[in-house]
């Protein structure tokens, strides 16, 4: 019940006019209704306060974040004296993989062609774009395969695989994309989209005309101390891929090449 209608109660159980009665009922809706108006306005000049502070708050942190920056480039900026005592190790990538220098040669492009090459035999989606990000992520693919042979390798193993090629409950085929996440491309040089029913299973790197060339860049990886744990065991540990004869040949090569250009 309303505080008014409770007033009317009050004033007919106790007998008033009916003249006063509404003149008593206009004066509290009055009364109400001032209150209620000073109220609002209390609100809104409450709201119109929080919004001035939230404001000057956001601002404030805009000048201090400001002031972070130019401090964080002035100090970047300025050289330190153990600079050349302590340099900043370089960013290494994941998997013992290496960044490819400036003077090797750029294989991002022929390794979208044999993707593309690959795509067309089993229906995969065609690349259709070389973008930074995919460039940036086929050069660590490419080194942890041993180069463009291991490479086009792993993606011949990928289109024997009938999980990746369209041989499942949501008739999914593998992309590009696919292939150069790190863990992707794990388990597929590691066999876990092979094929269980075909015997014998197919070998980490198959491409026997490009073997020997495979075999030379994962000892490049190797002699540079960036071996990939892809590749297994590291020569002259047991369970070695790589036979000794050829790591053997492959370090007389180089000794000698180093010679000569001595």
């Amino acid at each position: 019940m309303s505080v008014i209608a409770s007033a009317v109660k009050h004033m007919l159980a106790a007998g008033m006019a009916h003249d006063a009665i509404v003149a008593a009922i206009v004066e509290m809706e009055m009364a109400g209704g001032v209150a209620a108006e000073r109220r609002l306005a209390e609100k809104r000049a409450k709201d119109a306060e929080r919004q001035r502070l939230s404001r000057a708050n956001r601002q404030e942190k805009a000048e201090m974040s400001r002031d972070v920056t130019e401090c964080h480039s002035d100090i970047c900026d300025a050289p330190s004296p153990n600079d050349n005592l302590n340099p900043i190790p370089k960013e290494k990538p994941p998997y013992g993989g290496q960044k490819e220098s400036p003077s090797e040669p750029d294989q991002t492009e022929a390794a979208l062609s044999e993707f593309n090459r690959v795509a067309a035999r089993v229906s995969w989606p065609k690349a259709q774009k070389l973008t930074s990000d995919r460039r940036a992520k086929l050069r660590l693919r490419l080194n942890e395969a041993g180069g463009l042979p291991g490479w086009t390798a792993a993606l011949e193993r990928a289109a024997r695989s009938p999980v990746l090629t369209g041989d499942n409950n949501r008739n999914w085929r593998a992309s590009i994309d696919f292939f150069l996440q790190p863990s992707s491309f794990l388990k597929l040089i590691e066999g876990n989209y092979d094929d269980k029913r075909s015997r014998p299973q197919a070998e980490l790197f198959v491409a026997p005309q490009d073997q020997d060339r495979s075999w030379s860049n994962m000892l490049v990886h190797w002699k540079r101390g960036t071996w990939s744990t892809y590749w297994g065991p590291e020569p002259g540990q047991p369970g070695c891929k790589i036979p000794p004869a050829f790591v053997s040949n492959w370090q007389a090569r180089t000794t000698a090449q180093g010679a000569n250009a001595a």
